[in-house]
């Protein structure tokens, strides 16, 4: 005699099950779950908070760090526009109206 077992899950039943649940308790649910995210949030602060200053990584950054290094001939450059004298005139009307002037 072969003993045939079904193992058919009634799956609507649990997600009804399930829905009634979560809609019962979602404000209790979604209180918890953001509390958890700012808990998170706040304990991941405090330990970035705490790291110590560490002088070996401190100058090892330091030499990571590229020099700028600045040309002669583009402070020459510079120099020279700065020395230009340029006249800037408006392209406006000197008889237009002025809706602030009384």
């Amino acid at each position: 005699m072969a003993l045939k077992m079904s193992l058919k899950i009634d799956y609507k039943k649990y997600l009804n099950i399930a829905i009634q649940f979560i809609s019962k308790w979602q404000v209790t649910i979604v209180s918890i779950v953001v509390f958890m995210i700012l808990s998170l949030v706040v304990f991941r602060i405090n330990a970035l908070s705490k790291v110590e200053a560490n002088e070996d990584r401190f100058s090892e950054q330091l030499t990571e760090l590229r020099k700028v290094k600045i040309e002669t001939d583009a402070i020459k450059r510079i120099e020279e526009l700065t020395d230009t004298k340029i006249d800037i005139t408006s392209d406006f009307l000197n008889n237009r109206d002025n809706p602030f002037a009384e």
